[in-house]
């Protein structure tokens, strides 16, 4: 996440000397890369065996950014899996902080953070998932206010909701001094997967609303969302986010849904190039970015008539999502693999983005590449 130009944040995890896992930050200022530094966990971190990972940061402002996590504590007999928050200021990354989740976490949460978004410095969202008490998966939302994190809480969820609805809370998006919007997925009291969304204005979250899914979907359409940026907004009110579902035929596929004006329309299924089989199970919708309102580009995979994943850049023009265009992989590469695609979009305006990913560079070995426009 950058800040301004040439002053961003990246984070992550790396293997130390005694094979524990720990998390890490590094910063690029004035266009230069620092050397990374490792995360200094709170107190309670387990010394030996640790697993720690900075999983996303969000920047504010230039030096200005916060950070979410995971690690294992020093509970014995048995290490518990927990989250935490981390904060820099003014350049300064702070000590790591424990998230406090809600009351009704089990006594191991199995605590994870998948992202975090800003809408001003020290104004921040995050979303996640733990086990509550009754060992039901729960949706987790983490919040930063004035540069205070608060306790965790959880959505209102969907009146159609399992009791042991399993939700979980995988993406979000901020809008600069304003709300902000999560997207997730739940069980419904028929035993369908389906995705939900929630917006938060004025530091009040709305009850999640179920997502409608285009209408070959099938009546569980075990929708799935990578936790990769999948939900943009433009403004408040006016977002748009992408997953993947099964349809009728029990193919899998990509789909797109938009917000607008607060309120979400019905979704769409992603338009496959000319002889695509399907977009697969490990295809679909991954990221998307809104520099305008109804004017997005994302990223996507699906499986081609050779049945081998190829990697997409889709349009979306004044609220309609366009055919998907095929990525030129480097060097006449001819395939991204089952783990590659692409996995970030940023767009500064409608025609200028950029978007990074992975493909097959051999058999077995996969590379990074970058794409502009």
């Amino acid at each position: 996440s950058c800040g301004s130009l040439g002053n961003c944040s990246a984070v992550g995890s790396y293997r130390d000397n005694n094979t524990n896992n720990q998390a890490f930050v590094a910063n690029e200022v004035g266009q230069k890369w620092l050397p990374a530094k490792e995360v200094t966990l709170p107190p309670n971190s387990a010394g030996t065996g640790q697993v720690a990972l900075a999983r996303s940061v969000a920047c504010a402002s230039a030096g200005n950014c916060s950070a979410v996590g995971s690690y294992l504590d020093s509970n014995t007999p048995t290490a518990r899996n927990v989250g935490f928050v981390i904060s820099e200021v003014g350049g300064s990354w702070k000590i790591a902080s424990e998230i406090s989740p809600t009351s009704s976490a089990n006594f191991n949460p199995y605590l994870t953070m998948s992202q975090i978004a800003c809408s001003s410095v020290g104004n921040c969202t995050s979303v996640g998932s733990f086990i509550d008490v009754n060992d039901v998966n729960q949706g987790l939302l983490v919040v930063q206010v004035k540069g205070v994190w608060t306790q965790g809480l959880t959505l209102t969820l969907p009146a159609n909701a399992s009791a042991y609805a399993g939700a979980s809370l995988s993406e979000v998006a901020c809008v600069k001094r304003a709300g902000c919007a999560v997207l997730g997925t739940f069980n419904t009291n028929t035993g369908a997967i389906e995705g939900l969304s929630a917006t938060e204005s004025k530091g009040q979250w709305s009850r999640a609303q179920e997502l409608t899914m285009p209408p070959d979907a099938a009546a569980n359409p075990h929708v799935f969302l990578y936790g990769y940026e999948g939900i943009a907004c433009a403004s408040v009110g006016n977002c748009s986010l992408g997953g993947q579902y099964q349809n009728r035929a029990g193919k899998y596929e990509g789909f797109f849904e938009n917000e607008n004006s607060g309120t979400w329309k019905s979704a769409v299924a992603l338009a496959l190039p000319s002889g695509a089989l399907e977009a697969g199970k490990n295809g679909g919708v991954v990221a998307i970015s809104c520099p305008r309102v109804g004017n997005c580009r994302a990223g996507a995979a699906y499986l081609d008539r050779t049945d081998v994943y190829q990697a997409l850049v889709v349009t979306e023009t004044n609220g309609t999502w366009h055919r998907g265009t095929i990525v030129v992989l480097p060097g006449g590469a001819t395939s991204v693999g089952v783990d590659g695609g692409v996995y970030a979009v940023v767009c500064v305006t409608t025609n200028t983005c950029t978007a990074t990913g992975s493909y097959l560079g051999t058999s077995t070995q996969y590379e990074g590449f970058i794409l502009n426009s």
